[in-house]
């Protein structure tokens, strides 16, 4: 009896102290007991991220203006003082999320301080004043991406985004935890990753400053050598923080006029004589203007009514001679034309990204061109023609770059950290369209026509630069009759050794010379401005770094 009641009580001794050390090893253990906290604990997403937008030099495009936010964890002292600072408008909407009892985030112009709110920083997609607004794009809440480069790139951007967590302690009511503040998690948010640009942020605003005159219409610059796009501007602009003020807009606003087609008009003469010169035609060849030129009883006239007399392809090119190009057409054969321009890439899409290109345009086809009318106008750059200013840009940068095609490219590659490019993607091999002995003679001919022609009016202040107006019909008439006729000028800078190509179209802007040419200037003079101070800083900052030199005996 006496070894059974031992026997007994030694296993509830035993039993107790297994339960003993059960609840030590619950309350120690770090991983159960962060179990059993969240259990007990709300995870408010403060904030999501996508992928960051930089230009060449690792600037920020989007992602760049800082906003304050609070976390609310709706307690009494919480409620007092954001109904205080709260907007009257605004308590209504204020008092339904603080009778919600969960915690939530609010965005605000001012910190506000009080139990049960904890202030931080978001980081706003879009400034109000967006640089490259359009090529950008916009997203939509739910949606991702719905325009532009957002839209093109999304899965990427998406992926290189992150989380913005705040962990709230909170009874089984959800009411917060006294002596448990809140912790805040990093999850990717501020990691920087995203996509880089060949754009020049400081060009672009440059581009966008000298375009402020542009009603409606684009520009678009680009480095000769390699087709990266410096900066492409639409105009009218607008802001992606309010995308529905613009819908109904009749100025449409929210395309991207860079990308569409337009007549092209007489910057398309560049290609003529280069095309003349590659079949042996030389440049001293004259033609007698008498106002208009008739090709099978069809006359097409000259700007010049009353006629330029006789001209050789220089004075023809500067003085924008359209019966001169109609002739010089005819003898080189407008299917050899065509061909050069399939070349250069009109007629196809300008493909920036996948999922983001140009227009294709309209280019004639060879037999099209059979019909003399139809040759004539395609010899002026009229007609069943159009292209988009990124073809145009691609035909200056052939002929002012030596004679080699380059296509338009906006995007380097991908960064993980903002600091340095990660991944680049492939560069588009170059091919020779015309020799650089053509293609030299053209350039020399275009810095005519900004020295002496009709582009002067686009003459910097230094370099020099050469390039084409135009001043394209479009079959388009207002109420009054009047046919709207769109301003451009396709040029580069500097004369001697071009680095750059701009473009600039101006929608029913009438003067190629009045209208885009002042806008050119203005691009080429700040932009040399910046290249001057950059280069200054370089210098600089070389002579620091020099070792000092030891002067004595």
């Amino acid at each position: 009896m006496r070894r059974r009641t031992v026997f007994v009580h030694f296993m509830m001794t035993l039993s107790l102290m297994v339960m003993v050390a059960r609840i030590y090893y619950l309350g120690a253990a770090p991983e159960l007991s962060s179990a059993a906290d969240m259990q007990s604990s709300y995870a408010l997403e403060l904030g999501r991220s996508r992928g960051i937008f930089y230009d060449i030099n690792m600037q920020r495009l989007t992602d760049t203006t800082k906003v304050n936010a609070l976390a609310v964890m709706p307690t009494q002292e919480a409620a007092g003082a954001l109904m205080a600072a709260a907007p009257f408008a605004e308590r209504p909407r204020l008092a339904e999320q603080l009778r919600g009892m969960t915690p939530f985030v609010m965005r605000t112009s001012a910190p506000v301080y009080a139990k049960g709110v904890e202030n931080f920083t978001l980081t706003q997609r879009y400034a109000d004043d967006q640089i490259a607004a359009h090529l950008i794009g916009y997203t939509q809440e739910g949606s991702g991406g719905v325009a532009g480069l957002e839209q093109a790139l999304n899965d990427k951007l998406t992926e290189q985004g992150g989380r913005l967590m705040l962990r709230c302690f909170t009874d089984a009511l959800r009411r917060p935890m006294e002596g448990h503040p809140p912790e805040f998690s990093d999850q990717g948010y501020s990691s920087g990753a995203g996509v880089v640009l060949t754009l020049d942020a400081d060009i672009q605003r440059i581009a966008e400053n000298a375009a402020r005159s542009i009603e409606k219409g684009c520009v678009v610059v680009m480095e000769v050598q390699t087709g990266d796009l410096k900066a492409m501007v639409s105009r009218p602009n607008y802001n992606p923080n309010r995308v529905a003020d613009y819908l109904t807009s009749p100025a449409a606003p929210l395309i991207n006029r860079a990308l569409y087609d337009y007549a092209v008009g007489s910057s398309f003469k560049m290609l003529v004589v280069a095309t003349a010169l590659e079949q042996g035609i030389p440049s001293g060849y004259t033609y007698d203007c008498q106002g208009y030129v008739e090709i099978e009883g069809q006359r097409f006239h000259c700007h010049n009514r009353s006629g330029h007399g006789v001209l050789d392809m220089w004075g023809a090119l500067q003085r924008s001679c359209n019966p001169y190009f109609v002739n010089l057409a005819q003898k080189c054969g407008p299917q050899t034309l065509v061909f050069k321009a399939q070349q250069i890439g009109f007629g196809a899409p300008v493909v920036l990204a996948e999922g983001y290109q140009s227009r294709p345009g309209v280019l004639p086809t060879p037999q099209s061109l059979s019909l003399p009318g139809q040759a004539a106008n395609f010899s002026f750059g009229q007609g069943n023609f159009s292209a988009t200013p990124l073809h145009v840009a691609a035909m200056v940068a052939t002929l002012a770059g030596g004679g080699r095609t380059v296509s338009p490219r906006l995007v380097v590659g991908y960064t993980d950290d903002g600091q340095s490019v990660s991944e680049y993607l492939p560069v588009y091999a170059t091919s020779r369209l015309v020799s650089p002995e053509v293609a030299g003679r053209v350039k020399d001919m275009l810095v005519a026509v900004v020295n002496h022609g009709s582009g002067r009016a686009a003459m910097p202040q230094q370099g020099g630069a050469g390039g084409k107006t135009a001043s394209a019909q479009t079959g388009i008439y207002d109420e009054e009759g009047e046919e709207t006729i769109h301003a451009w000028f396709a040029g580069f800078f500097p004369a001697d050794r071009p680095r750059y190509v701009v473009v600039v179209l101006n929608e029913g802007g009438d003067s190629g010379t009045d209208n885009a040419c002042p806008i050119f200037k203005e691009i080429a003079d700040q932009t040399n401005a910046l290249m001057d101070n950059r280069a200054s800083k370089r210098d600089a900052l070389a002579a620091e770094q020099l070792p000092e030199q030891d002067t004595r005996a």
